[in-house]
């Protein structure tokens, strides 16, 4: 029979200073989880012990993984930070060699369970129709490719004896980073224009959310050697997005939208930007297609198999991340 809660329980996690991170470490705590931190740079946050360490370049110590049952892997390189063409070795050394060596000590600690925090980029990061764990894997960036390769480290590696994958969308909540934030502090100064009217969809999940699904996940029968889609169930489009931002700051919402063909060459202008200075400009044509293209799932099989019931909405959770964003 499943366990209902973490008491007593101990617990690593990695990257646990980061947005998600801080989340999980909280509700563990307050589960009554004893909660091991591994984080880049000494800070203070809610655990119980920490340990530093730049995964991918350092082996971790014996202590970190002592008596550890459940490893949370947070840590890793972002694809929202790569900035230059020559970063993009980082995603094989954090995200994947990072990964091997974690798992490397966790089989000498004889911990057995992971959860790794993956994302749906994993799968594809342009599609049109919804996809879920069935679907055959395509990551197009280095970010996806990356992310992929560590999920089969985990679930084929033998390193621990209970693997499991939880591929997120894109993760909202009170954070300052991210291209949420960037949008909304955008529309709040004019510099966002009038977004088309085109009806795209793309898939997110409140932070709260995201931490619910790893503790069900920890804490299932029936999630070992599993992979889960963690998404709030609503496809948001981008000028429903626009227009929501601007009712939550009180702004009046324009009835017409820039012509598609404006972001368009606006785009290739950041494209020929960029190949000349060598690093990534404010807008190009991955921004463009973030902001046109569809990407949306389904997190069907979490719902069935964990219990997962997403809590929040980006709609709802919209006044709460433009007041947390405004005293930033």
């Amino acid at each position: 029979m499943a366990e209902t809660n973490l008491n007593g329980k101990v617990c690593l996690v990695t990257g646990a200073s980061g947005f998600i991170g801080s989340y999980l470490c909280k509700e563990l705590l307050r589960q009554g989880a004893i909660v091991k931190a591994l984080i880049h740079t000494p800070t203070e946050g809610n655990w119980s012990s920490s340990f530093v360490c730049n995964l991918g370049k350092q082996k971790l110590s014996k202590e970190a993984l002592e008596e550890v049952e459940i490893v949370f892997h947070l840590a890793g390189y972002a694809h929202s930070l790569a900035q230059r063409s020559d970063d993009e070795n980082l995603y094989h050394q954090i995200n994947v060699e990072g990964t091997r060596m974690l798992l490397e000590a966790a089989r000498e600690a004889k911990v057995k369970k992971c959860i790794f925090f993956s994302s749906v980029k994993s799968i594809d990061e342009e599609n049109n129709n919804r996809l879920d764990e069935t679907a055959k894997p395509r990551p197009l960036s280095e970010y996806g490719k990356s992310k992929l390769e560590a999920e089969k480290l985990l679930l084929h590696g033998g390193f621990v004896e209970s693997p499991t994958v939880l591929r997120m969308a894109m993760v909202y909540g009170n954070s300052n980073k991210g291209n949420l934030p960037k949008m909304i502090k955008a529309i709040s100064r004019n510099l966002f224009p009038p977004f088309p009217k085109i009806k795209n969809k793309r898939s997110m999940i409140h932070v709260e959310d995201v931490v619910q699904g790893a503790v069900l996940a920890a804490l299932s029968d029936v999630s070992s050697g599993k992979v889960y889609i963690l998404c709030d169930g609503m496809d948001y489009s981008t000028r429903e997005l626009y227009e929501e931002i601007r009712k939550a700051m009180g702004k009046k919402v324009p009835s017409w939208g820039i012509p598609v063909l404006v972001l368009q060459v606006a785009a290739k202008i950041g494209d020929i930007t960029k190949f000349i200075i060598g690093r990534r400009v404010f807008f190009d044509s991955d921004n463009l297609q973030k902001l046109i293209g569809s990407s949306y799932y389904s997190s069907k099989k979490a719902v069935t198999e964990l219990g997962f019931a997403p809590k929040h909405t980006l709609f709802d959770s919209l006044p709460n991340i433009i007041s947390s964003i405004g005293s930033k």
